[in-house]
C-alpha cells in the first residue's frame, strides 16, 4: 500500500460518509475489506505512524484549546479525527497546528473525537481468524514524552491566539 493509496482510502470514506465520523468508519471498513490482509496490515502501520508523528506539543496544545481541555485518551482521538480529515488538514496541521482554526468547527469539536479509530485490526483480524493484537502495528506512543517543548495552560492564548479567539474560554 501507497501512501497515496492509503490517503485515497480515507478520502473516500470521509466523502461518502457525509460528515458522520462514524459512517467515515463504517465506509472505511468496507473498502479495507476489499483489499488484502497484507495491504490492511500496511494501512494499520501506516496509521500508527501518523498518530505516533503527530504526538507532539504543540497539536496537544492546539487540541486543548479546541476542546476546552485533552486527557491522554482524549490526544489519542484527536490525532485519530485529524488523520480522518485527510493529508491535507494532517500535513498543515504538523507544519502549523493553528491551520486548525480554519479546519475545525464547532460541530466537529462538539463531536466526540473518539468516533473514528483505525478499523484496519479488526478487518485484518477478520480476515485471518487471529487475534486483533496479532496484526501487524507500531503500537501505542501513550506513556511517552510528545515531542516538541510542553506548554503551560496560561500560555496558550498566546501560543495558539486564532484558536482561543474561535475556541478559548
Amino acid at each position: 500500500m501507497t501512501d497515496v493509496e492509503f490517503w485515497s482510502l480515507i478520502d473516500e470514506a470521509r466523502e461518502a460518509s457525509r460528515g458522520s465520523t462514524r459512517r467515515q468508519e463504517a465506509v472505511l471498513r468496507k473498502l479495507l475489506g476489499k483489499l488484502s490482509k497484507d495491504d490492511v496490515a500496511e494501512f494499520a502501520i501506516r496509521y500508527d505512524n501518523l498518530i505516533r508523528k503527530a504526538y507532539r506539543w504543540d497539536l496537544w496544545g492546539a487540541a486543548y484549546v479546541i476542546g476546552g481541555g485533552c486527557s491522554d485518551d482524549g490526544f489519542w482521538d484527536f490525532r485519530s479525527w485529524l488523520v480522518s480529515r485527510g493529508k491535507k488538514i494532517y500535513q498543515a496541521a504538523l507544519k502549523k497546528p493553528e491551520s486548525l482554526a480554519k479546519a475545525v468547527s464547532r460541530t466537529d469539536r462538539d463531536r466526540a473525537w473518539k468516533s473514528f479509530l483505525n478499523p484496519a485490526r479488526f478487518v485484518w483480524a477478520e480476515q485471518t481468524g487471529r487475534p486483533m493484537d496479532e496484526c501487524p502495528g507500531l503500537g501505542s506512543n501513550l506513556g511517552e514524552q510528545p515531542v516538541g517543548e510542553e506548554w503551560s495552560a496560561e500560555e496558550l492564548p498566546k501560543l495558539f491566539p486564532r484558536l482561543w479567539k474561535e475556541f478559548g474560554r
